[in-house]
């Protein structure tokens, strides 16, 4: 398997600072990654546990 590297501004399209405030959510859009979504040692969320979305 290779391996590539990227600049991390390259791969995600928006970042929203929700701290302190909370965002409209939807039913769909794009997923709000929290920390409840990642499990320990490993990098990747877990889809299946995101179930908040905001807005396109």
């Amino acid at each position: 398997m290779k391996k590539y590297q990227y600049r991390l501004g390259d791969l995600i399209e928006r970042v929203i600072d929700n701290r302190g405030k909370t965002p409209p959510y939807q039913n769909e859009g794009i997923p709000i990654i929290e920390v409840a979504s990642i499990a320990k040692n490993n990098r990747h969320p877990d889809y299946k546990k995101v179930n908040k979305y905001v807005n396109t």
